[in-house]
């Protein structure tokens, strides 16, 4: 195991005050009782796992062929206190992830406690994706048209079935779904699809990867993997996208979405460049990709980052048709171990 490693995961424990636990076990385990008759053990049956718990650990063991790195991992993240749904829970009100701008727009006085929860939420779809996983039937997501400015979406054209604008939207949602929100208690991991990602001019991190995380026969999640300093990374959208079309295969919608993405990326990419043209800006292309640079797009509570693209991919796949909704990460119920 290289020294780095080592380094890493360790930091990474400490981050969770695992080893206090750690030492006051052994302690107690150390300690052996006179009289043995008079100690009674009580051991928590331990629970099989259920589908989408395999599916997490079998995940993980794909992406982490080391036994002993996969396992201590796990280890970390299945022991993260329940204290944390609580810091979470007021993380997703005081930073909601459909507002990139949070920070910015927040007054002087909260801005620590507004980056605490960005940060929380941060480190809970990256460092702690498999919690995240392991825990995501109890999350709600709630419907969310906006784009990255967190303003209305407009359309000059629309009907009935495929509106075009916020209001028509919601009160689509509402009348067809009669709620806005959407869980994920009764879906099952049903596979990944990954989709291999071009490096572009500026790019700084390597094997990039999208992945769609398929929910039963009707929704899934993306996830980025890349390699940054020869470290592997992950960042799971706080989004979920559910299909709105009964008879569409949702393979076929996770073709078409990855399509647009890419698509709706190189459209991003033109406009910028002509608008740098226009503004007789120097080397405009460079201004365009390093303003959309992977090490942009792959972040949250950023400007130019994946969710603007994927504002883009969502109009251009129901250009003709209202195909696939999407929600965002609003709230999490009690965590109960």
């Amino acid at each position: 195991m290289k020294k780095s490693s080592i380094n890493k995961i360790f930091v990474f424990i400490a981050s969770f005050s695992i080893f206090p636990s750690i030492l006051l076990s052994s302690c107690v385990n150390e300690r052996k009782p006179k009289d043995q008759s008079e100690v009674t053990i009580k051991l928590k049956q331990k629970q099989p796992l259920t589908t989408n718990e395999m599916f997490v650990e079998n995940y993980l063991n794909q992406i982490q062929p080391d036994k002993k790195l996969a396992d201590l991992y796990k280890r970390t993240q299945l022991t993260i206190s329940n204290a944390f749904y609580d810091e979470l829970k007021a993380a997703l009100i005081t930073a909601s992830p459909s507002n990139i701008n949070v920070l910015s727009k927040s007054a002087s006085e909260n801005s620590l406690q507004v980056t605490n929860s960005i940060n929380t939420i941060k480190n809970t779809l990256t460092k702690n994706w498999f919690w995240y996983l392991w825990n995501i039937n109890q999350n709600t997501y709630v419907l969310n048209y906006f784009n990255d400015d967190y303003t209305d979406i407009k359309g000059n054209e629309e009907t009935p079935d495929n509106p075009k604008n916020t209001k028509s939207l919601f009160d689509y949602v509402q009348d067809k779904y009669k709620s806005y929100f959407y869980n994920l208690k009764n879906l099952t991991f049903e596979g990944i699809k990954t989709f291999e990602l071009p490096n572009q001019k500026h790019d700084v991190y390597t094997a990039k990867t999208a992945n769609y995380l398929k929910l039963g026969t009707d929704a899934f999640i993306v996830f980025f993997r890349y390699t940054q300093d020869n470290k592997e990374e992950i960042l799971f959208s706080p989004d979920v996208f559910v299909k709105n079309v009964e008879n569409l295969d949702l393979n076929t919608l996770i073709d078409a979405f990855n399509t647009n993405y890419i698509l709706a990326y190189e459209n991003i990419i033109k406009q910028m460049i002509n608008y740098y043209t226009v503004l007789g800006e120097e080397n405009p292309e460079d201004l365009a990709y390093k303003e959309h640079a992977d090490n942009v797009l792959f972040s949250l509570y950023t400007r130019n980052n994946y969710a603007s693209v994927f504002n883009r991919a969502l109009d251009l796949v129901n250009n003709d048709q209202l195909k696939l909704l999407r929600y965002r990460w609003g709230d999490i119920n009690e965590i109960k171990n």
